[in-house]
C-alpha cells in the first residue's frame, strides 16, 4: 500500500506542506490535478461503512481495483482502474482487498469526483 501498490500516494490526505496527516492513512481527500483528467479527489478506502468501503466484499473491491466498477455497477472513473492493477494475480488482488477491509475504519467524507472530461460508458474488457 505504501510501495508497489501505491494506494497511500493518492488516498491519504496531506497537510499543506505535503506531509501525511497522521492517523488518516487511506481515508481519501488528497486533492491534486492530473493534466489529462483534471482535478482529482480520491475517496476513502478504509472500511468505514458511512464514508469508505466498509460494505464492500473482497470480490467487489477486486472488481473495482481491476475493472473500475463500484458494487452498484457505476464506474469509478479515471485514474481508476490503474492499468497495472489489471495485471495483478488473483491472490495479490485478494490480499490488497483483505488488507484494506481489515484496517481501522476512519470516518472521513470525501466529495464525489466531478470530471472535466467525458467519461466512457465503461472501461472495456480487462
Amino acid at each position: 500500500m505504501t510501495t508497489i501498490g501505491a494506494c497511500r500516494n493518492c488516498h491519504t490526505p496531506r497537510e499543506s506542506g505535503g506531509k501525511i496527516v497522521p492517523g488518516n492513512e487511506l481515508s481519501g481527500g488528497f486533492k491534486f490535478t492530473d493534466p489529462d483528467i483534471g482535478p482529482i479527489d480520491p475517496p476513502n478506502i478504509t472500511p468505514d461503512i458511512a464514508t469508505g468501503i466498509g460494505e464492500w466484499t473482497n470480490a467487489q473491491f477486486v472488481e473495482a481495483l481491476r475493472n473500475g466498477k463500484r458494487p452498484d455497477g457505476k464506474l469509478l472513473g479515471p485514474p481508476m482502474p490503474v492499468p497495472a492493477y489489471r495485471e495483478l494475480s488473483d491472490n495479490d488482488a485478494a490480499v490488497i482487498a483483505t488488507y484494506l477491509l481489515t484496517l481501522k475504519p476512519i470516518n472521513h467524507a470525501v466529495p464525489r469526483m466531478v470530471y472535466t472530461i467525458p467519461l466512457p460508458p465503461d472501461h472495456g474488457l480487462p
